[in-house]
């Protein structure tokens, strides 16, 4: 199974590993041990919702940044960064200085708003002025 295809199911589909637990405790626990001999680091959660692969001890995993954290949208474009001790555990640090903050959104959103504003007071002045032509109308054709 190609690693980078089996990331991306697990990034779409499974935000909360759970499918990554299932996964390792009957496909790769059962005959198929072969793909991490030796010390390994189990899949987790961290504190933020981030789900880690099992992954090989003394590696540098690395995964995209989350969506949302509280309340605030992140570039998931850039990655997150953990390392698989030697020894099999996790280190308890995680990288998260490349997860920058999508702050365009709200520039863009007053700038609507003001366009919005606008359109909503041209209209009112139209259909003011057109309430007044017809009353004109309606005053000399009386």
């Amino acid at each position: 199974m190609d690693s980078t295809i089996f990331e991306i199911i697990i990034d779409e589909f499974d935000r909360n590993c759970s499918f990554l637990d299932a996964f390792q405790d009957s496909f790769l626990t059962s005959n198929h041990t072969f793909l991490f001999d030796g010390p390994h680091c189990r899949s987790t959660i961290d504190q933020i919702g981030t789900c880690w692969p099992r992954s090989v001890a003394g590696e540098l995993v690395e995964r995209p940044c989350p969506d949302f954290f509280n309340g605030i949208k992140y570039n998931t474009t850039r990655t997150v960064y953990r390392e698989c001790f030697e020894n099999g555990t996790w280190a308890s640090w995680m990288n998260y200085s490349q997860c920058v903050p999508i702050l365009d959104n709200k520039r863009k959103y007053d700038m609507h708003y003001k366009i919005a504003l606008i359109i909503n007071y041209l209209g009112h002045c139209i259909s003011v002025l057109a309430l007044v032509i017809a009353f004109l109308l309606f005053l000399c054709l009386r």
